[in-house]
């Protein structure tokens, strides 16, 4: 059976699946509160159990995180991966045996990874960016699509909260070895005006790669649109968009790397984020060059020169 089915069975029972996997919680009209996704006592997590809206989905906003029941499984049995979740889901709706015990640590590392998972299976449903509100925005930016976009892509309704889906630009972020670590969600209202920025899964030291990979020279940025300029400006140029300043500072600068130039925020945070990077890539013996743009980034100045 596929996830997606058993999530929609898992909706089916919502209430029972909370009652069984997060006691802690009580019935609260339409959801059912909890401290978190943990089963701690409290009513920061909610899930739904009645419509309108889709049966089973949960948001934990103190946490940043939400999702459907078969994530809830996932993450409140701290397992491993999807497909464990799908064998424990199976069995609570009686679909198959029990599976066999198996001692899964709770700790940071794997509700991180467990986060990663939840951002690959939205990433999973989305659709290239071209003929979409996502492609709108970016114009409304100065910004065409081009070869080497491939990490952007579009949702028509992602989840936002407990009663609203709204369309969204979901950026896809890799580690150097080109393994996808998460996403930033970029929701759209109607007109293609950003309402919201979210980030989901391990971005810090990662980043959304645009134009060739594994190149010799190059540009580090900071938000994606600022970084996105340089496909106009510097059309070719390899591009790593890290979406905000303290990833910009943690970023893992690539091994095959030679050249590096900074492309930071005209800011407080943009500088020191800026100040960090450069100084871990003279460690690695790279060649580095810090450029700021004229106003507060570099599609202000883009927009602005137009």
């Amino acid at each position: 059976m596929k996830a997606s089915e058993l999530s929609h069975r898992l909706g089916l029972n919502a209430e029972a699946v909370c009652r069984y996997y997060l006691p802690n919680g009580r019935k609260a009209g339409r959801y059912w509160q909890v401290g978190n996704v943990q089963n701690e006592k409290g009513q920061s997590m909610f899930v739904r159990l009645a419509a309108p809206g889709i049966l089973g989905k949960w948001n934990d906003p103190a946490e940043a995180q939400h999702g459907d029941l078969l994530d809830m499984i996932q993450l409140s049995r701290d397992l491993p991966d999807l497909s464990s979740a799908m064998v424990e889901a199976a069995h609570f709706l009686r679909l198959s045996p029990a599976p066999s015990p198996q001692n899964f640590n709770s700790n940071r590392k794997g509700k991180k990874s467990s986060n990663r998972d939840i951002a690959k299976r939205l990433y999973a449903d989305t659709r290239p960016l071209a003929g979409t509100l996502g492609e709108t925005y970016l114009n409304k930016r100065g910004i065409t699509l081009c070869d080497g976009m491939g990490a952007l892509r579009f949702h028509p309704r992602a989840w936002f909260d407990a009663n609203t889906y709204r369309p969204a630009i979901i950026v896809g972020v890799h580690n150097n070895a080109g393994k996808f670590t998460g996403i930033n969600r970029m929701f759209l209202d109607k007109n293609a005006n950003l309402i919201e920025r979210r980030a989901l899964g391990e971005l810090n030291g990662n980043a959304a790669r645009i134009g060739p990979i594994n190149a010799h020279h190059l540009l580090v940025g900071e938000g994606l649109e600022s970084t996105l300029s340089f496909t106009v400006t510097h059309p070719g140029q390899a591009l790593a968009a890290t979406l905000s300043s303290a990833h910009m500072a943690a970023f893992k600068i690539p091994a095959v790397v030679k050249y590096l130039t900074i492309a930071a925020d005209n800011g407080t945070a943009g500088r020191d984020a800026a100040k960090t990077l450069e100084t871990s890539a003279l460690r690695q013996s790279v060649k580095t060059r810090v450029i700021f743009p004229k106003l507060s980034d570099f599609n202000d100045d883009l927009i602005g020169a137009h």
